[in-house]
C-alpha cells in the first residue's frame, strides 16, 4: 500500500510502506494478472500479427496445397508459397509477438513497483522503442524455428534429434535464465551492458535466504517456464481426447493462444519481481509515466484480454465455415488397412459404410461417422466377396455368393442379399461363443426363415443359385457381385462359374422392386468369362434413368479362348427384352508388359450426363487411365479419351459422374504416399482438375492385397472415398481413410 509520496527529479515515487518493507514488491499473480493490463498488452499485438500472418499464407499458398480436413487446416503437399509471403508472414508474427513481449513487460515492471500502467500507454512508449522489439522479435524467431525442428522431426519419426533438441534446451534455459532479469532491466531503462551484467550475476544472489519465490533466478524462471509448460500441454493433450471436428481445432486454437500468453506473462512476471527485488530498495521504476489510479479498469481490460485470446479460434471457426478460400474440404477417419483389402462404400444416411473385399480373409464392414469409425465386424465367415449399396429407405444392401455344400465340398452358389436397417449396422457388444445374431431368409413363400449365423443382421433374401459342374472349379475366385442404387428400386448383379464347358458363366441381374430386394425379377444371360486373380474390379453396375441396367464384365485374356474379349458391356432391360453384349476392345491403355498377370484390367461403369455409360479402364503397370464413351445405352459405339494422372498404382479405378454430369476420378500414387482427385472440366472430360486431398505413409513398394480404393456419392451429391495401402515392409504399417468430403466434388470445381 503507497501512504505517500515524493517528488525525485520531476518523477512521483511512492514512499516505502511497512508491508512493502516486510514482504518486498507485489506476489507474482498480481504482476501478472492484476486488472488483466499486461494481457491486453501482450495479446493484442502478438494476436494481431498472427491472424495477419496466417491470412498472407493462405493466400499465398497456390496449387491446392493446403485443405480443411475435419475442420482443420492440413498440408498435403509442400505448399508453392512464394519466398517474399513466407518473409512477410513471418516478420508479421514475430513483430507482433515482440511488440506485444515489449509493452507487457513496461505494464508488469509498473505493477511490480505498485504502479498501474494501461496497455495504450505502454504501446505508446513501444512505438519508440524498435530495437527492443526487434530483439523480442529474434527471440521469437528463434523460438519459432525451434519448435519447428522439434515438431517436424517427431513427425518424421527422428527421435533421437528431438531428445538432443529438448535436452539442449533445458541446458540453455537453466544457464541463461537469470538474462530475463537483464531483459527487464534493459526495458526498465537501464543500460544494456549494466543490465547483462546484473542479470547474469543475479544467478548467484540469494535473497532473503531463499524463502522468496525468486530467491534464485534459475530456479524461479526455470520452474515457472516448466509448470507453464506441463500444464499447457497437458490440456493440449486432454483436448486431443474430443473427437476430431472443427470445434476441436478452434478449441485447440483458443487454448494454445491462452497457453502461449499465460507461459510469457508469467515467465515476464517472475522476471520483473526478480529485477524489482534486486533494486535499490527494492523497486524498479517503469520506464514510462504510470496512469494515474482513476484511469485502472481492472475488470474491464481482463475481460478485454480474454476476448483477445478467443479471437483466433473465432475467426479459425468463420474460415472453416465459410471456407472463403475454397479449399478441399472433408472429414476423414482412420482405420487398420487390413481391414480394408479391396472395398466397397456406401451411404446410410448420415453413416459411411465399408466393406472390404479381401482375397485372404473374411470380409469386414465398418460403420463411420465423421472422424469415427466403429469396430469391424464379419459380413460372413466365408472367403467370398461382399458389395455393398444403399436400398433407397435409409438402410443398406449387402450382397455375396455363398458357396452351399456338404463339408469341404461345394454343390451350389448362391446369390443372397441383406436389407439391414442402420441400428443393425453396430456389431454385437457381447458376442456369444463368437457367433454373429442370425439373419433371415426369405423363402419361396415369403416366410422368413432362419440362416446359417452370418451379418450383417437384417431381412436375407435369396436371389439366384448357380449349380457347380465342375468342384474343381468351386473356388471363390470363379463369382463377383456389384449394387446400384436406382432410388427405392435398386439394382443387383452377380456372376458365377460352375466349371461348365468353354469357360461358361452365368450373369445375373435383380431389379428389385422394394428397397429390400424381398421382391424382385431376375434376369440371366450365360456367356464366356474368365476372372482375373489379380483384378480388383472384374464387375461392375450403373442404372440408366430408364432402369436399364448395364454391367461392365472384364475377363481375363488367356490363350486357351483367343477370342474372349477383355471388356464387354451387357445392358438389360427389366422389361424382359434380349440382353445386349458389346465388346469394347479399346477400353484399356497399352499394357506395358505383355504377360497377362502383370497387365491386368480393372474397369469401372457410370451413367454419363446424356443418360448413356461411361466406362473407367485402366492397365497395371500404367499410370493413365482412360475413360470410353458410349454414343447409346447398348454401347453401339464409343469414343475414348485418356486421362494423364499422377497415379504409380495397381490400386483399381474409381470414379464417379454427379449431377453435373462430369466425372470424378479418385487416384492413389504410391511413389508419394497420397490420394488424388481428377474433376473433369466437362462431361467429355476434355480438361481436368488434379489434387491431391490426402496423405497416407509410408510412401513405397505395396503390399498388394491391402491395396484398396473406392468412391461413391451420398444423396447429397458428396462425394465418398476409401483408401488403403500397406507397405511391404509391414512393420512400418499404415492407415486406411475413409473420407466423405463436405462439399460437392470435394470442393474442386
Amino acid at each position: 500500500m503507497v501512504e505517500s509520496a515524493q517528488n525525485v527529479g520531476g518523477v512521483f515515487t511512492p514512499n516505502e510502506s511497512a508491508k512493502r518493507k516486510q514482504y518486498g514488491p507485489p506476489v507474482v499473480p498480481s504482476i501478472a494478472w492484476g486488472g488483466g493490463g499486461a494481457v491486453v498488452a501482450f495479446a493484442v499485438p502478438a494476436v494481431v500479427g498472427a491472424l495477419l500472418a496466417w491470412v498472407a499464407l493462405l493466400v499465398g499458398v497456390r496449387d491446392g496445397r493446403v485443405v480443411l480436413a475435419n475442420g482443420a487446416f492440413a498440408v498435403v503437399e509442400s505448399p508453392a508459397v512464394s519466398v517474399l509471403v513466407v518473409v512477410a508472414g513471418v516478420v508479421l508474427a514475430v513483430v507482433g509477438f515482440g511488440f506485444g513481449v515489449t509493452a507487457s513487460t513496461a505494464v508488469m515492471i509498473a505493477g511490480a513497483d505498485e504502479e498501474s500502467l494501461g496497455p495504450r500507454s505502454a504501446w505508446r512508449w513501444t512505438f519508440g522503442q524498435r530495437r527492443l522489439v526487434v530483439e523480442a522479435a529474434l527471440a521469437a524467431a528463434v523460438a519459432v524455428a525451434v519448435g519447428t525442428v522439434v515438431v517436424r522431426s517427431w513427425q518424421d519419426g527422428e527421435r533421437v534429434v528431438v531428445a538432443a533438441v529438448l535436452v539442449l534446451l533445458v541446458v540453455v534455459a537453466v544457464v541463461a535464465a537469470p538474462l530475463l532479469l537483464g531483459w527487464v532491466l534493459v526495458v526498465a531503462g537501464v543500460p544494456r551492458g549494466e543490465a547483462v551484467r546484473r542479470g547474469w550475476s543475479s544467478g548467484h544472489v540469494v535473497v532473503r535466504g531463499g524463502l522468496e519465490a525468486t530467491s534464485s533466478p534459475r530456479r524461479a524462471l526455470v520452474g515457472a517456464a516448466s509448470v507453464a509448460l506441463v500444464l499447457g500441454i497437458g490440456v493440449w493433450l486432454l483436448v486431443r481426447l474430443l473427437p476430431a471436428s472443427a470445434a476441436r481445432a478452434s478449441l485447440t486454437m483458443a487454448w494454445c493462444c491462452v497457453a502461449v500468453t499465460v507461459l510469457v506473462v508469467f515467465v515476464v512476471a517472475v522476471a520483473a519481481r526478480g529485477a524489482a527485488v534486486r533494486g535499490e530498495g527494492g523497486r524498479l521504476r517503469a520506464p514510462v509515466m504510470a496512469d494515474s489510479g482513476g484511469a485502472r479498469r481492472p475488470l474491464r481490460d481482463g475481460l478485454t484480454g480474454v476476448g483477445v485470446l478467443l479471437v483466433p479460434a473465432l475467426v479459425f471457426a468463420v474460415l472453416v465455415t465459410s471456407n472463403p478460400f475454397g479449399l478441399v474440404q472433408y472429414s476423414v477417419a482412420t482405420v487398420d488397412t487390413g481391414d480394408l483389402g479391396g472395398g466397397d462404400v456406401a451411404d446410410v444416411g448420415d453413416r459411411t459404410i465399408v466393406v472390404s473385399s479381401p482375397r485372404t480373409q473374411s470380409s469386414l464392414y465398418r460403420s463411420c461417422q465423421r472422424a469415427r469409425c466403429g469396430v469391424g465386424s464379419g459380413v460372413r465367415p466365408s472367403e467370398v466377396n461382399s458389395a455393398i449399396g444403399p436400398a433407397g429407405d435409409g438402410g443398406l444392401l449387402t450382397v455375396q455368393w455363398h458357396p452351399r455344400g456338404e463339408r469341404y465340398t461345394t454343390e451350389r452358389f448362391e446369390l443372397d442379399v441383406v436389407h439391414s436397417h442402420p441400428d443393425q449396422l453396430e456389431p454385437p457388444q457381447k458376442p456369444q461363443d463368437n457367433a454373429w445374431p442370425r439373419g433371415r431368409r426369405a423363402g419361396p413363400s415369403g416366410e422368413e426363415e432362419e440362416a446359417d449365423v452370418d451379418r450383417p443382421a437384417g431381412r436375407r433374401t435369396s436371389l439366384a443359385t448357380v449349380q457347380v459342374v465342375d468342384r474343381d472349379q468351386s473356388n471363390y475366385h470363379v463369382t463377383d457381385s456389384a449394387i446400384a442404387a436406382h432410388g427405392h428400386r435398386p439394382v443387383i448383379t452377380g456372376i458365377a462359374r460352375s466349371g461348365e464347358p468353354d469357360a461358361r458363366a452365368h450373369l445375373f441381374v435383380v431389379f428389385c422392386q422394394e428397397p429390400s430386394c424381398a421382391r424382385h425379377a431376375v434376369r440371366h444371360v450365360a456367356l464366356p468369362w474368365v476372372p482375373s486373380y489379380t483384378g480388383d474390379q472384374g464387375l461392375d453396375l450403373a442404372v440408366t434413368p430408364d432402369g436399364t441396367a448395364v454391367v461392365s464384365l472384364v475377363s481375363e485374356t488367356v490363350s486357351s479362348w483367343p477370342e474372349l474379349p477383355s471388356l464387354r458391356v451387357v445392358s438389360m432391360h427389366p422389361d424382359g427384352a434380349e440382353p445386349v453384349v458389346r465388346d469394347l476392345p479399346g477400353a484399356f491403355p497399352p499394357a506395358a508388359s505383355a504377360r497377362s498377370y502383370e497387365a491386368a484390367p480393372d474397369a469401372r461403369v457410370a451413367i454419363g450426363g446424356d443418360g448413356n455409360p461411361v466406362v473407367l479402364g485402366r492397365t497395371h503397370g500404367v499410370d493413365a487411365q482412360r475413360l470410353t464413351f458410349c454414343s447409346d445405352v447398348s454401347c453401339s459405339s464409343a469414343t475414348h479419351r485418356e486421362i494423364a494422372t499422377a497415379s504409380s498404382s495397381d490400386a483399381p479405378p474409381a470414379f464417379v459422374i454427379d449431377r453435373s454430369g462430369r466425372p470424378l476420378i479418385a487416384t492413389r500414387d504410391d511413389e508419394r504416399g497420397a490420394v488424388g482427385l481428377v474433376s473433369c472440366g466437362d462431361a467429355r472430360c476434355d480438361d481436368h482438375q488434379e489434387a491431391t486431398i490426402a496423405r497416407f505413409g509410408p510412401p513405397g513398394p505395396i503390399w498388394e492385397s491391402s491395396s484398396a480404393l473406392a468412391i461413391g456419392l451420398t444423396t447429397d451429391d458428396v462425394p465418398m472415398v476409401v483408401s488403403s495401402a500397406m507397405s511391404d515392409n509391414r512393420d512400418e504399417g499404415s492407415s486406411g481413410f475413409v473420407i466423405r468430403c463436405d462439399r460437392a466434388r470435394c470442393g474442386l470445381q
